[in-house]
């Protein structure tokens, strides 16, 4: 199963992310990942690690961004092979939007062939990243946060959880 957790603080938040992942780690994780605002710039600053026995052990390694607000994931690969492309974090066409999973999107080749009909571009292979895709297509179509999550929860099918980092102002 994955994970995630995500923080929005007054501390550096790569620590925490870090500790929280090794705390949900267990054996057949597969691969790890982590997205800030890097203070430096206030855009996203993003790592992915996979493989070996503890895709956490080198994720942080020599990593120099840090931010207050941060997301990480930790992967058991269900959709999409085990590489860097399908680990979490996952972006809009921009990078404006990240997103991290838990579960099924039960709908995402229906949705995903729409966004591609849209001239979206996907890199990876995963249920996830449609998510990032049509939310920023509602965000455009409502300018609401609100009412965007409203239509987004309504549109997908399946069990899951979902966290997202948005960098664009609405």
């Amino acid at each position: 199963m994955s994970g995630f957790i995500g923080y929005v603080g007054n501390k550096p938040c790569k620590q925490i992310l870090h500790d929280g992942l090794a705390q949900l780690e267990f054996q057949e994780h597969d691969s790890a990942g982590f997205v800030c605002i890097d203070s430096a710039h206030n855009h996203f600053s993003f790592r992915k690690e996979t493989g070996g026995s503890s895709p956490i052990a080198h994720l942080f390694e020599g990593v120099k961004f840090d931010g207050f607000v941060g997301m990480g994931h930790i992967r058991w690969a269900t959709r999409g092979g085990i590489d860097q492309r399908n680990t979490h974090p996952h972006f809009n066409c921009n990078k404006t939007i990240a997103v991290i999973h838990n579960g099924v999107i039960e709908d995402y080749e229906e949705i995903r062939q729409e966004l591609i009909d849209k001239k979206h571009d996907f890199s990876s292979l995963t249920d996830t990243e449609v998510t990032a895709h049509l939310l920023n297509d509602l965000l455009e179509e409502y300018k609401d946060l609100h009412l965007t999550f409203v239509e987004l929860c309504k549109r997908l099918r399946g069990a899951y959880a979902l966290a997202f980092l948005l960098e664009q102002n609405l």
